[in-house]
């Protein structure tokens, strides 16, 4: 069972001082819903958001990727849920990608979605910075 994005004993409870201002949460919340939907699950068990940048946090949840470009501030957005994905290219007769988290990296500034994907693995996300819990409605 998965654990909880922003209470999990992994990720504690950091302290709100800096990180996504609450403001954002509703809009942040909408989007991550809307992905979580499009990947099978309306209701994810949990979700939490962490401000951090672009290389930082591609560097947490795509670490085997080489990653260039500036370091543009941004959301990374973790969910908790039973997902699965028939969008992009799969070999002939296997099934569709799933997993009980997924992710996404949404710029700071406008709010686009710049990319996504699931782990096998719920990351730690309290080295980027205070968690913003998005879990339930404002």
């Amino acid at each position: 069972m998965p654990r909880d994005v922003a209470g999990s004993p992994s990720l504690g409870r950091p302290e709100q001082e800096e990180g996504i201002p609450a403001s954002e949460g509703s809009e942040l919340r909408r989007i991550a819903l809307k992905l979580a939907a499009e990947n099978g699950d309306p209701r994810p068990s949990s979700i939490g958001a962490v401000g951090t940048g672009r290389l930082r946090a591609l560097a947490l949840v795509d670490s085997g990727v080489f990653v260039r470009g500036a370091d543009e501030a941004s959301h990374l957005i973790v969910m908790t849920g039973r997902f699965s994905s028939d969008r992009g290219e799969s070999p002939r007769g296997s099934e569709a990608p799933a997993g009980e988290v997924l992710w996404l990296l949404v710029t700071a500034e406008g709010h686009v979605v710049e990319d996504w994907g699931m782990l096998p693995h719920l990351p730690d996300l309290s080295p980027l910075g205070p968690v913003l819990d998005l879990t339930t409605a404002d």
